[in-house]
């Protein structure tokens, strides 16, 4: 086993364990394994991935790309908010073609399984998890100069124990080649959708916009037009959100063209939040 300065491993997946890792519960979502810390005696999410997915520029350990990829992980592994699940490992499999991302766990629903059974929440507590996330997002933009690219419903999760909505999949658009290809369309900015490559903080106003939106009215902003096909072809409606202010600011989170979108820092003003 080789640990590097920004703490890579390289192990061997054998009887499902995982260097200290023992597998306890295998799919216990979609995305993730349960597993045990064997030496800080905890359970964790392990998330397992494809090396061949990983940026083509850090495949190769002896480049500057992937020397940086060592120090960006580095940076997302020493970052602690109370509105993140924090990362706590990274670890490379020399024997197979998989990499794992290890994180912190607690009973959770996700905003989506919330959803499903409740339809919809009620505004006051939707405004509540929303201020909670921007408050993450917010630090991960100022203390590291991180973009998410991935919030969706799915993402945000809720602990069970104090009711304390917390993002997931930080950092993970740093290693996959392409950071789109899993998130569903309606969390996607159309700026992306055009194949221009642009990349900003106004790609995770817009998804968190539909978050929002999600979470108030129930469904989502965008309409069909066929079954391939979905945009947002005029400004969102509302069934339920009767308050201007808040229909105002929905509106401006989804404005499709991204330079007339409100910024996250003009998010905050609007809702007086301080970090």
């Amino acid at each position: 086993m080789l640990r590097t300065p920004t703490h890579y491993v390289e192990t061997s997946d054998v009887n499902n364990r995982i260097d200290r890792f023992i597998i306890i519960e295998p799919r216990v979502t979609e995305k993730y394994e349960l597993c045990f810390d064997t030496v800080l005696r905890k359970k964790c999410l392990l998330k397992i991935l494809h090396k061949g997915l990983l940026k083509l520029s850090y495949r190769n350990k002896n480049t500057v790309s992937f020397r940086l990829l060592q120090n960006q992980i580095a940076t997302l592994k020493k970052m602690e908010h109370k509105n993140l699940v924090k990362l706590n490992e990274v670890i490379m499999d020399t024997n197979t073609d998989k990499l794992y991302l290890v994180s912190d766990y607690s009973p959770y629903i996700t905003l989506q399984g919330m959803l499903m059974r409740t339809g919809r929440l009620d505004i006051a507590k939707a405004k509540d998890y929303f201020k909670q996330i921007l408050a993450a997002l917010y630090y991960c933009y100022t203390a590291a100069g991180v973009i998410h690219r991935n919030i969706t419903l799915e993402n945000i999760v809720v602990m069970e124990d104090n009711d304390c909505p917390k993002l997931m999949e930080l950092g993970q658009a740093f290693l996959i080649e392409n950071e789109d290809s899993d998130t569903s369309e309606e969390y996607i900015a159309p700026e992306l959708k055009d194949k221009s490559k642009y990349k900003s903080a106004q790609t995770d106003v817009w998804a968190l916009g539909t978050c929002l939106y999600c979470m108030i009215e129930g469904c989502t902003p965008l309409t069909s037009e066929s079954n391939q096909i979905k945009t947002l072809k005029q400004e969102p409606k509302f069934h339920y959100t009767k308050d201007p202010e808040l229909q105002d600011l929905l509106k401006s989170m989804l404005a499709k063209d991204p330079s007339k979108r409100i910024k996250l820092k003009q998010i905050n003003v609007r809702l007086n939040i301080n970090h």
